[in-house]
């Protein structure tokens, strides 16, 4: 919002209100006989969560250039972990469109002819290109792993943990197949689906289905967590990002009532259970 000139006393944080509301607000203040028995206004705001079901549907839209996405990522994996089944992740990729480079099959930063392009990278260590192939890895690798009920996404997120501490400047193609293969990753499936994606031509539907999503759905700000269908605000932390999606459910789980601390690990009685058992084992 755009300060018109009069946002002088206006502060953060602040809440707007209808105007209807306002005068409700400022006649009962200003009314003589609440002023003589001391009549205070108290306002409750509450932020509520959709919870349909016991279990939460949680996304996060970043791709694989943005440091910030793929810290958060790495961070949140014990915390997704110990979700489990309660609730079900999806990650996402922020494709762009560039009508100025419809039709340019040498644009550095685009795939089929200029119809898919990368948002604008931090780094100078990447191509664009090489971004949207990374990104399309990582669909790749999720869509696989996320299908076995044993495994349920968590070889996803043992790739994104290791080529995010392996590969400090940009994922590229040899950084990721070393990671792929230290988690048994099969390298040429994965670059088969990929291959698959891609019509020859314009079309590629893996990133025209994240295209499509972001454009119609979500294309407010990345990265950026989605939970229930509802668009997370908030600072980009790994236990607020928890219990926001424990209040998500209609019916709160266990794992939700413990307690933590910031890496994850639990808490009983203020004492962390895992340097409890360090100092036991010491005496």
């Amino acid at each position: 919002m755009m300060d018109d000139g009069t946002g002088g006393n206006l502060h953060i944080p602040s809440i707007l209100i209808g105007k209807d509301d306002g005068e409700r607000i400022i006649n009962f203040m200003t009314d003589e006989a609440n002023q003589e028995v001391g009549h205070m206004v108290s306002i409750v705001v509450e932020f509520n969560m959709y919870h349909p079901d016991d279990r939460v549907e949680y996304e996060i839209w970043t791709n694989s250039a943005n440091i910030q996405g793929l810290k958060f990522l790495s961070q949140f994996h014990i915390w997704n972990k110990r979700l489990g089944k309660n609730a079900f992740f999806s990650p996402h990729y922020v494709i762009w469109t560039c009508p100025g480079c419809r039709g340019d099959a040498s644009h550095p930063d685009c795939l089929n002819n200029g119809k898919y392009c990368a948002p604008p990278l931090m780094t100078r260590h990447i191509r664009g290109q090489d971004v949207l192939r990374e990104d399309m890895r990582q669909i790749c690798i999720y869509q696989k792993y996320i299908k076995n009920k044993k495994d349920y996404g968590e070889t996803w997120w043992k790739y994104i943990d290791k080529v995010y501490n392996d590969c400090p400047l940009a994922i590229t193609k040899k950084c990721s197949e070393k990671a792929m293969k230290a988690f048994d990753i099969p390298v040429k499936e994965i670059e088969k689906c990929i291959a698959n994606a891609d019509d020859g031509h314009d079309n590629n539907a893996l990133l025209q289905h994240e295209m499509d999503l972001w454009i119609n759905e979500r294309g407010n700000f990345f990265p950026s967590v989605v939970i229930n269908n509802s668009t997370y605000r908030g600072k980009l932390d790994p236990t607020a990002v928890f219990h926001s999606i424990c209040s998500g459910f209609k019916d709160t789980p266990e794992v939700c009532t413990l307690a933590y601390d910031k890496s994850g690990e639990v808490v009983s009685d203020g004492i962390n259970k895992k340097h409890l058992a360090y100092a036991v084992g010491g005496l």
